[in-house]
This record gives structure tokens, C-alpha cells and sequence, in this order.
């Protein structure tokens, strides 16, 4: 598998190569392994050919800054520090697609330590879940330009 450093990316050169529509399809999914939300998107060009990760990883979804230092291969973004990748390719879990999706594992670690800094993350019950969630995509958005695409 080819692995390659980050490279800074161009925005106003993506945007040129990308010059016809392409369609993003965004889901929010319960991770059946690990029991917390999980992002997963598909780009596809106006031809219904997905976009691979060189390409994904040039489009305006993501800050510019959020892979910095990541290894790249075909089909994961990955830290040297961490088991896991932060960006892989694989099936939807309930749709049998194949998506792109930002890996679980660090999620709930991360969203705690949001909530344990914030009064509001000491509530509980059903507030506690809402708090959760609001920590998670405040979590998302660091990576993440816009959600709509």
C-alpha cells in the first residue's frame, strides 16, 4: 500500500478539479462496536464514480489543518501515535455501502473530556444524552467545515 505524507492542500486548485457536480451523502450512525455516534460520507463525481481519498481529502469538507501530519494510504488517514486510523473506508453498517467514515474508537474518551470541563456535562439522565450529543458535534466540527457538504 502506497503511504505518503499529508501535503498542504490548494483549496482554489480542488475547486478547479472538481469542476463538475459531485454529490456528498452525509449519515450519522450509531457504532455497533464501540456504542457512540459515527460520521460516514460517500462523494461520487456526476458519473457515479466515487471519489478516492487524494481526491476526498482535497474537497472543502474538511478543515484545513485536520490531518496535519497524518500518514496517507489508499484507503485511511492515519497518526503514527494511534492504533486506530481517524479516517478509513468501509461498509455503512446499516445501508451496505461503501462510505468513508471518521473511526469510532477515540469518541467517547474525547467527548467525556469535553462534558467533564463544562458544568452542563455534569447533568444527567436525559439531559446528560443531549449534552453528549452536542459534545460529539462540537467534536465533529473541529474536523469537519460544514456538515451540509
Amino acid at each position: 500500500m502506497e503511504e505518503s505524507s499529508l501535503e498542504p492542500i490548494d483549496y482554489a486548485a480542488a475547486a478547479a478539479t472538481f469542476a463538475g457536480e459531485l454529490l456528498c451523502h452525509q449519515y450519522v450512525v450509531l457504532s455497533p462496536t464501540f456504542g457512540v455516534p459515527t460520521f460516514y460520507f460517500s462523494v461520487h463525481d456526476s458519473s457515479g464514480t466515487p471519489l478516492t481519498l487524494t481526491e476526498v481529502l482535497q474537497l472543502p469538507l474538511f478543515h484545513r489543518d485536520a490531518f496535519e501530519g497524518a500518514q496517507v494510504t489508499t484507503f485511511s488517514v492515519e497518526q503514527s501515535c494511534a492504533s486506530f486510523p481517524l479516517l478509513s473506508f468501509g461498509d455503512h453498517p446499516t445501508l451496505n455501502v461503501q462510505c468513508w467514515y471518521l473511526h469510532p474508537c477515540g469518541t467517547k474518551a474525547a467527548v467525556e473530556e469535553i462534558l467533564d470541563a463544562t458544568e452542563e456535562g455534569k447533568a444527567g439522565g436525559e439531559q446528560r444524552h443531549l449534552q453528549w450529543l452536542r459534545a460529539w458535534f462540537t467534536l465533529l466540527s473541529s474536523l469537519l467545515v460544514d456538515l451540509r457538504g
